[in-house]
């Protein structure tokens, strides 16, 4: 039998047998076989049930415990709304011990969440909570976090003041030494104290060795001294320990800060464009995962609101479906009966024709009557055509197409008017060139220095190719390429894929930063080609 059916009898019979409480620990402590952590279909399992029987003590500790179960599995949103509903709960009951520890956990999520205000306003709850029940290695860890916090602030001297009450050498509590050891180290390093940093941070190495980040703050340091050999092993040494993105972070502003010491600025900005593309990344998917409670709520009552203006907007569109149908509906009748009406002036045309013929036979002598009445039937006859046509989809069809392939026309007559008032400008193609040596660091000047001379078997680079690539980069089709170079397509695709010969050839390294910049224009010149 499954363990989550297990659960179910188990609540079932405990609570009759030993009462909810009992029932809630039995499924619980069932699932602590396997793990340390609370299973979260167990704890919701509990939670449904208490929600709904039970005394309000019960329906306490069944939040709390499916906020940690889900806290535990990284599901930030639900754990947040729970462990504030513990809270409500604990404060009702007048419970310090689990309203200190669900504070504790929602300063932990807020933190996860990258929002300090809210992380430290709960921080700022727990301790005296944690310190009225005495577990003051709880509170000790909070107090370090509001260390951390203060220090974000710029207030060195209250994390400081924490930081050396806290930290008493005691081997019992290496935990709590180890992390307020690092909170001194980051506040000496902050304030350019990097001798007083440096023994901070060796005692942080040797108490964890395995910390990569540490290693990398200490290269900064020796760096910092004038120590350039210290410096490389050390960043060599953070380089082998690099395990998490968050490690590789530190790795790559620790590599660009001391390159910039050194005036490597072209090694200093690659290097902080590996960190910011990882950071981008880390708190995209952070932020992702990690939606407040207030965000959640905020997001609850749009939904609310949004569902409100869809049935609103459903009422609206059913009302008008229904004047649009009674609409068709009148023109399809009205069309309806108008043909039938042609219908009919057709059949009055035949019997007219045979009236006609009739009287042709029988008055063969008044060639006048007959003309004049010939006449009228024939005017007849068109009118009715006329009315006909008029209301036939073929005639309309055809008039929409016409007016599509005029407008259509025009359009293409004005961009080639456009492309023509361009290829008459003789500063058109130099400004270009200006334009992008400003915005891609002088591309084009050192694209003409690279390929001066430059020769690929028969290939030659000459002025005509520097006017293409002048035009690729700035987003012109092939088509559009060819119209202002008065080039034919196929020409103009031969020069750009010998240019791409000739990137390839380049051994400076550069040819591949070219050969990127016009695939790129490639790709924007397919999207907008004529």
């Amino acid at each position: 039998m499954p363990r989550q059916l297990y659960s179910v009898v188990f609540i079932l019979m405990l609570s009759c047998a030993g009462g909810p409480h009992k029932a809630l620990w039995e499924c619980v402590e069932m699932d602590q076989d396997s793990s340390t952590s609370v299973n979260d279909s167990i704890a919701k399992l509990a939670y449904n049930y208490y929600s709904r029987h039970g005394s309000l003590r019960n329906r306490m500790m069944a939040t709390y415990y499916l906020g940690q179960a889900e806290f535990d599995a990284g599901q930030n949103i639900p754990a947040t709304i729970h462990f504030k509903q513990a809270y409500d709960l604990a404060s009702r009951l007048r419970d310090t011990t689990y309203m200190g520890f669900s504070c504790l956990r929602l300063s932990e999520l807020y933190s996860r969440n990258l929002d300090n205000n809210q992380s430290a306003h709960y921080e700022g709850l727990a301790i005296p909570l944690l310190d009225h029940i005495g577990d003051s290695l709880a509170a000790n860890y909070s107090r370090l976090h509001m260390a951390g916090y203060y220090m974000s602030q710029g207030k060195f001297d209250c994390a400081e003041s924490i930081t050396d009450s806290l930290w008493i050498d005691n081997p019992a509590y290496w935990s709590k030494d180890y992390y307020a050891l690092v909170v001194k180290g980051n506040l000496h390093f902050f304030q350019e104290e990097y001798d007083s940093a440096w023994f901070y941070y060796n005692r942080v190495i040797g108490m964890s060795p395995s910390e990569p980040i540490y290693f990398g703050r200490l290269a900064l340091i020796a760096e910092h001294q004038g120590k350039r050999r210290l410096s490389d092993s050390l960043l060599i040494l953070s380089q082998k320990g690099l395990s998490t993105s968050n490690d590789s972070i530190n790795y790559y502003a620790n590599k660009s800060e001391i390159a910039a010491l050194r005036k490597d600025f072209e090694t200093a900005f690659r290097f902080q464009s590996f960190e910011y593309g990882m950071q981008d990344t880390i708190v995209y998917h952070t932020l992702a995962r990690s939606v407040t409670h207030s965000m959640q709520t905020y997001f609850e009552q749009e939904y609310q609101a949004e569902n409100a203006k869809r049935k609103d907007q459903g009422i609206i569109f059913l009302l008008s479906s229904i004047i649009f149908l009674s609409v068709i509906t009148i023109a399809l009748i009205a069309l309806k009966r108008r043909r039938e009406q042609v219908v009919g002036h057709m059949a009055q045309m035949e019997a007219l024709e045979q009236e006609l013929q009739q009287m042709r036979q029988g008055q063969a002598g008044a060639h006048a009557v007959i003309s004049k009445l010939v006449q009228d039937r024939i005017k007849t006859m068109s009118q009715l055509a006329d009315a006909y046509l008029s209301w036939s989809d073929e005639a309309v069809i055809l008039r929409e197409v016409q007016h599509g392939k005029a407008l259509k026309e025009d359009i293409i007559s004005e961009f080639r008017k456009e492309l023509r008032t361009l290829r008459d400008d003789e500063h058109f193609i130099p400004d270009i060139e200006s334009a992008l040596n400003s915005s891609h660091n002088g591309i084009m000047t050192r694209i003409r220095k690279d390929c001066h001379g430059l020769r690929n078997g028969d290939i030659r680079v000459n002025e005509r190719d520097f006017q293409l690539l002048n035009l690729f980069f700035a987003g012109f089709s092939n088509t559009s390429v060819a119209f202002m170079l008065d080039m034919t397509d196929d020409a103009v695709r031969s020069r750009k894929k010998n240019l791409r010969k000739v990137f390839l050839s380049m051994e400076n390294g550069c040819g591949n930063e070219y050969l990127s910049m016009l695939s790129r224009a490639q790709h924007t010149s397919d999207t907008s080609a004529l």
